[in-house]
């Protein structure tokens, strides 16, 4: 018949003690991976409603917001994010000022 001797418990003890650690550590690892995911998540979110925050303006005129101060904010928002381009739309008043070619109406 099959005996297990003394030095074989003790290895094969030793193995799945080295397994668990090796699964504890795994779980270790999911959840600090999780964590980053949810922090990149959150921030990305939170640039997202900063980014939401910014009103369009007219490419002509910037008549939507005045405020000389918030204009600068959002020039330098937008320079610190390359992938960003501005809109050079046209409100409905320049649109009616502008001709199609961009140049004043009536212009030669």
């Amino acid at each position: 018949s099959w005996r297990t001797t003394p030095a074989q418990a003790a290895g094969a003890l030793i193995l799945a003690a080295g397994a668990a650690a090796l699964r504890a550590a795994w779980r270790r690892r999911s959840a600090a991976r999780r964590r980053e995911q949810e922090e990149a998540l959150r921030a990305a979110t939170a640039e997202v409603a900063a980014l939401s925050a910014l009103l369009p303006r007219c490419g002509w005129c910037r008549e939507e917001r005045r405020d000389p101060a918030y204009l600068a904010a959002v020039e330098a928002a937008m320079r610190d994010r390359p992938a960003a381009q501005f809109d050079a739309g046209r409100c409905p008043a320049c649109a009616a000022r502008q001709g199609a070619d961009g140049s004043p109406e009536g212009a030669p």
